[in-house]
């Protein structure tokens, strides 16, 4: 009963030992299979596992199969397992490190090779033009003026000339576009025409004068590309000169060109071009300058119209008389089948190229391939130049009237204060006179007086004091010349000097 009763504590334990060594052998096996398997070896280290976990469970049921054994025998089984998996690891680990550091040597013994140098930078992008293609130094400047050059406000006051505005902006990308406004424009021919020009500018009576004017300055002094606003750009500026064409310094199209033996041929000023300093600016601007100081602010103010003193009248002439000076006619561009005509340095566009809307010139309006620039002529209509070039003419005319008025009124007060002066100094002149004249004439009564009446013996005496008298007498009379101070000017308390000499 003893034995039977031992029999299954001894198995009971056999059986704890084997579940005991083979949860230790799985997890340590495992554990270290985890813990430096990797790559390659991951997988040996598994198989490692597998076939220890099989040589117990083996070695298990061999013990439990056979005759029961005692505990010193499991034990030494134990550290025999334990032995082995520690020689695999072992061998495991010098593995690796062999070939880490085959793979370490390999690294150091290699040759040291620069790196590789660095790609290319990107090459720069191509400079930017700074003149119109095919022209001779015509500046990549587009100059506009408005009553401000603020464009939102510019944008409330007029959507429609913003976006003509925009069209050349948007088709001559590149070019630096200027928007200048009266007090700007005012500014700048301060600063760069002071002297008889500002003086000049300044007196014009009328703002489209004053534009007239300023366009020509801004081109003579910086040059580019001049544009009313109430014109639309129809093709790029940089496409408007023919290619092939050589010193190109100056651009201008026609505005009328009826007949070709009409007196009527007359060059837009809507739209322009030069190089700063074109000699064609030069004479033009010194002509207008010279009419505007000479003329009275009444002449000023009764211009025909507006053309006559800074518009297109003077404009065409200029360009004429330049023409004329280097052996070129503007009559060779008066034909409506030229497109443009190089005229020495000067481009000279047929009607089409800015005058599209011309009927005898071009039946397709804007869709003609020769129209560069459209015209809307908002001038003439209601609230355009024309209606406020009316108003201040009047008020110019009305001025002009006062001025003249007072500046009458004022000769007419001065020439009264030259009348009473003159009075006055004639007066005075013959006061003295009088007052000479009887001097003289006392002085020469007393002297016959005693000439007359001699003393009785004394003859000799009397001759003598006669003789006295004689010779005293005419000093007597240049003593009482009119004094220094009466011949002097008169100046009366407005200032005014008169002589006193008659």
């Amino acid at each position: 009963m003893a034995v039977t009763a031992a029999t299954p504590g001894i198995g009971g334990a056999g059986a704890a030992s084997h579940h005991h060594a083979h949860g230790h052998a799985h997890g340590h096996a495992h554990g270290h299979a985890h813990g430096h398997a990797h790559g390659s070896n991951r997988s040996l280290a598994s198989k490692f596992a597998h076939l220890l976990f099989a040589g117990t469970a083996a070695s298990s049921a061999g013990a439990a199969a056979t005759t029961p054994t005692t505990a010193a025998t499991s034990g030494r089984q134990k550290r025999r397992l334990l032995s082995i998996v520690l020689v695999l690891l072992s061998l495991l680990l010098v593995y690796n490190f062999a070939l880490f550091s085959s793979d370490t040597r390999s690294l150091f013994r290699r040759p040291l090779t620069p790196p590789p140098p660095p790609p290319p930078p990107p090459p720069p992008p191509p400079p930017q033009p700074t003149e119109i293609a095919n022209t001779a130094g015509i500046p990549r400047i587009i100059h506009q003026t408005w009553n401000t050059s603020d464009l939102a406000l510019f944008k409330a006051q007029t959507e429609e000339r913003y976006w003509w505005f925009n069209t050349w902006t948007e088709r001559n990308p590149g070019f630096t576009h200027t928007l200048h406004d009266d007090a700007e424009a005012a500014a700048f021919v301060r600063k760069h025409f002071p002297g008889r020009v500002s003086r000049a500018y300044a007196r014009l009576p009328l703002t489209v004068q004053k534009t007239d004017l300023f366009r020509y300055l801004v081109l003579l002094h910086a040059g580019g590309v001049y544009a009313d606003l109430d014109t639309e750009c129809l093709k790029p500026v940089d496409a408007w000169v023919p290619r092939g064409s050589r010193g190109v310094r100056f651009l201008a199209g026609l505005e009328w060109d009826y007949d070709r033996d009409s007196p009527d041929l007359q060059v837009c000023q809507w739209t322009m071009a030069s190089v700063p300093g074109h000699p064609i600016l030069v004479v033009l601007v010194e002509q207008i300058v010279s009419r505007i100081l000479s003329a009275t602010d009444a002449e000023l103010a009764d211009v025909p119209t507006v053309v006559h003193l800074t518009g297109p009248l003077p404009w065409t002439a200029a360009i004429r008389g330049y023409l004329a000076t280097v052996g070129e006619d503007l009559d060779r561009a008066q034909n409506y089948s030229v497109r443009s005509i190089q005229l020495a340095d000067v481009v000279v566009f047929g009607i089409t190229a800015f005058s599209p809307w011309h009927q005898r010139a071009s039946k397709l309006g804007k869709e003609d391939p020769d129209a560069l620039v459209f015209h809307q002529f908002t001038g003439d209509k209601a609230g355009g130049w024309r209606h406020a070039h009316n108003q201040q003419q009047e008020a110019a005319r009305a001025a002009a009237a006062e001025a003249d008025k007072a500046k009458k009124k004022e000769a007419e007060s001065a020439e009264g204060k030259d009348a009473v002066a003159e009075k006055v100094n004639t007066e005075k002149k013959e006061e003295s006179s009088a007052a000479t004249a009887a001097k003289a004439k006392d002085v020469a009564t007393a002297s016959v007086s005693k000439t007359a009446t001699p003393s009785a013996g004394k003859g000799s005496d009397d001759d003598d004091e006669n003789d006295k008298a004689k010779k005293k007498e005419p000093v007597a009379v240049a003593a009482d010349k009119p004094s220094k101070k009466d011949a002097e000017p008169y100046s009366p308390k407005s200032g005014t000097s008169f002589s006193a000499t008659t």
